[in-house]
């Protein structure tokens, strides 16, 4: 994983509870583990959820269950927009279209040419973004037309600093730009990104272990029973958002995306009235051994 800075700005956490399972007298096999999630080692000295590492557990006793996610965000410092054009004469065809690679004589079709895609490269660059930091696609490149289809473009950019003020500005007239050479251009999409994602990473387990801690003392209450060790820690998985691959991610802030892989993958819709920031949740399951309540 690659070393990340934790933000100058102190991140907001947040909890939120999702479930609960009923009590069970059946120990271990009362505990059932979702497909992607990671059984992580439950000791004193405190090993982290990094792993795999062998699940400690106590397999004598009734148990309660309890899921819980919690998040924590901060201000977004990097915003990934990208643009996907198409030829209107393609819009809609799939790869099995006969017409789009034996196109009637004297009617070529002109999908999103470099120098088409270029009018969106011309407001980006006259927004202040470095020509360093975009990214395009053109439909006759070798790639174009597996990810984003026969007759399809793509414009990527990396907007950072005092450019995401100008955000849905910029974002809107380059999708213009595109319009007027004649092109269909999809909805925007982005990704919001920022420094520190592995300490936001971390918070939001502090925050999904506290939630699913209170929520097995509510349910062992509720049965007359009190909570007394803990049994089973599994860690579920972390999405990252808004406008992060749909909310859905793998465990490392380094599976997130960057300008170079707008060339191969589509991001999430851009809603310009979403507030600018990353959040991180994680989603975890607490089994907690229980016993009758003392008197």
């Amino acid at each position: 994983m690659t070393n990340i800075v934790r933000p100058t700005t102190i991140p907001t956490v947040i909890s939120r509870r999702r479930a609960l399972a009923a009590l069970s007298g059946l120990g271990l096999a009362a505990v059932a583990s979702a497909g992607t999630s990671r059984a992580v080692l439950a000791q004193e000295a405190g090993s982290g959820p990094g792993g795999p590492y062998t699940t400690a557990q106590d397999a004598a006793g009734p148990v309660v269950v309890a899921s819980a996610s919690g998040s924590a965000s901060a201000p977004a410092d990097r915003v990934l927009i990208q643009l996907i054009a198409r030829s209107a004469d393609y819009y809609g065809k799939g790869f099995d279209d006969a017409s789009m690679s034996e196109p009637e004589a004297g009617t070529p079709v002109a999908g999103p040419t470099k120098e088409l895609l270029q009018a969106a490269v011309d407001v980006l660059t006259a927004a202040g973004v470095d020509e360093g930091d975009i990214l395009v696609v053109a439909s006759d490149g070798a790639g174009a037309a597996i990810y984003f289809g026969a007759g399809a473009g793509m414009v990527g950019a990396e907007l950072s600093g005092e450019l995401l003020e100008s955000l849905p500005e910029i974002v809107r007239d380059a999708a213009a730009a595109l319009t007027e050479q004649g092109l269909m251009v999809d909805r925007p999409t982005a990704a919001y990104l920022a420094d520190g994602c592995s300490d936001l990473r971390a918070d939001a387990l502090t925050a999904a272990v506290a939630a699913a801690r209170e929520d097995a003392a509510a349910l062992a209450a509720a049965l007359g029973v009190e909570v007394t060790t803990l049994h089973r820690a599994t860690e579920q998985g972390y999405a990252f958002t808004p406008y992060a691959y749909g909310g859905t991610g793998g465990d490392g802030c380094d599976a997130l995306p960057e300008l170079a892989d707008l060339a191969r993958t589509y991001l999430s819709p851009y809603d310009p009235t979403a507030p600018l920031e990353l959040m991180v949740t994680a989603n975890i399951e607490l089994t907690m051994n229980v016993a009758p309540r003392l008197e």
